[in-house]
């Protein structure tokens, strides 16, 4: 029963067109298959061609091989030019680039050689000021502890022998000065009991008693005066002595830990003005070095063959040209450790551009490119992907390097700007077939699929995986459908 009524699907519309032809008048066999295929589903066939993706991105030439000019010295300089060469000098190792004004560098290398001989002769001084004090140092040290020795000694006596025996001094004065008195007492009584005994005293004899009663008298005085000062002494002059000598003593303790202090102290600010006259003359050396060293920065010659370039390429650009030209010309000046020059060796060249993100994954590295200089526009210059970025720049894109593939006949420098063109995918013998043909699952937008018509009328889904575009056609990838196979395109 199926193949009766697929039998008549069929020629339904032929038994239409029969029907037609007999209502009206006869048409020719052309409409009628006109007629017939108007009623048929819109399909296409895949196709085997070649296709080919490309991806166009703004390039610029650089040189791998570049000496970018500076000026680094070790002490601070003005680098005024006297000349320079200018921009786009070809030059070769060797050749004078630029010259500094050195005038005001040569009175300072004058003046630090100057600085260093007197550092040397003060180095000198103070070493011998510390040999001298140290051959001195042990002999104050030791005589600190004589002084110090003799004092305790000195203090001992006095405490132990010399003051108690003050005392006894005292004791034996009065003493003395009483018997004394008792002795010239006794003996006036004896001279007066005699002479009385007389009844008659002759002169003589008067002058002897008279001598005798003077001299008791002064030994009474002397008495008196002794027991006074004997007093004195014991009450006063004793305990002020003793207080003295102890306060002496104390300071001399004192002074003894001074002196060795003084002396410690004396020793390390000698060790210390020595240390500082060595560290200044150090420095007046190190300084005199690095002038040296900076003398050879005033003549700056070209390291290696090349093309003058002011300024420093940054992403094969050279911003900054106009600027460096005015600090470049007589009279300017240019600043330590900046880069005003760049000679370039323009047989090193490549290329960098910056491929935009949705591209950059195809790229690899091999890949065939052609640039068009914009100064050269019908030239073209072979060149392979050398070398892609791992991280994107801030705008998303990939910086990536070209490597000349061949060598050119269009006279190249460093700064050209051209387009390059990158051939990202080659394929001889691609099954294509028109975008249109192509449907996306609507529950899940990353399955592609077409409709495929049988030959029994039936259509059936077949997911496929795309590969590269080239205009309206769409590769198809790991797929199993032939050039005979009908797709339909709605």
């Amino acid at each position: 029963m199926a193949p009766v009524c697929l039998m008549f699907r069929r020629s339904f519309p032929v038994l239409i067109a029969a029907l037609t032809l007999a209502c009206g008048p006869a048409p020719s066999w052309a409409r009628i298959q006109e007629a017939v295929a108007k009623d048929q589903p819109e399909t296409v066939s895949p196709r085997r061609g070649p296709i080919r993706s490309e991806v166009t991105v703004p390039g610029i030439l650089f040189s791998r091989k570049t000496a970018e000019i500076t000026v680094s010295p070790k002490t601070a300089q003005a680098f005024k030019v006297v000349s320079a060469v200018p921009h786009g000098s070809v030059v070769k190792t060797g050749d004078l680039l630029v010259e500094f004004d050195s005038e005001a560098f040569q009175d300072q290398l004058a003046e630090a050689e100057r600085d260093l001989q007197a550092a040397e002769v003060a180095a000198k001084e103070s070493q011998r000021e510390l040999e001298l004090f140290l051959e001195q140092h042990p002999i104050d040290v030791e005589q600190a502890e004589l002084t110090w020795t003799q004092a305790q000694e000195d203090y001992k006596y006095f405490v132990e022998v010399e003051f108690p025996f003050d005392y006894k001094e005292l004791e034996q004065s009065l003493k003395s000065a009483q018997d004394f008195l008792d002795y010239n007492h006794e003996e006036l009584k004896q001279l007066e009991k005699m002479y009385k005994a007389d009844d008659l005293t002759e002169e003589s004899e008067e002058i002897v008693l008279r001598r005798a009663r003077d001299d008791f008298n002064r030994s009474t005085f002397s008495f008196e005066r002794t027991k006074q000062s004997s007093q004195r002494q014991r009450e006063v002059g004793l305990p002020r002595l003793e207080k003295q000598r102890k306060t002496a003593h104390r300071l001399a303790e004192l002074a003894y830990h001074r002196s060795r202090l003084e002396l410690s102290l004396a020793e390390a600010k000698k060790r210390q003005a020595a240390d500082k006259v060595k560290v200044a003359l150090e420095k007046a050396a190190r300084t005199l070095a690095e002038l040296q060293a900076d003398a050879g920065l005033f003549r700056v010659t070209a390291p290696i063959d090349g093309v003058v370039y002011y300024g420093k390429c940054v992403d094969g650009k050279w911003p900054g040209i106009a600027e460096l030209g005015i600090k470049l010309r007589k009279h300017g000046a240019v600043q330590p450790n900046e880069i005003f020059l760049t000679v370039v060796d323009n047989s090193a060249l490549a290329a960098v551009a910056n491929v935009p993100e949705a591209e950059a994954a195809k790229l690899q590295l091999g890949q065939f490119a052609r640039m068009a200089p914009t100064a050269y526009p019908e030239g073209r210059v072979a060149m392979k992907v050398a070398k892609i970025a791992p991280l994107p720049n801030t705008d998303g894109s990939f910086e990536t390097e070209f490597e000349l593939a061949q060598a050119s006949q269009l006279r190249l420098v460093a700064g050209l700007n051209g387009s390059i063109k990158v051939l990202i995918y080659d394929q001889a013998d691609a099954l294509l077939v028109p975008s249109k043909a192509v449907f996306t699952d609507e529950a899940d937008d990353t399955i592609k699929y077409v409709k495929l018509l049988k030959p029994d009328g039936s259509q059936t889904r077949a997911e496929v995986k795309l590969g590269a575009t080239k205009g309206d056609d769409v590769e198809l990838l790991s797929s199993t459908l032939t050039p005979n196979d009908k797709l339909l395109l709605k």
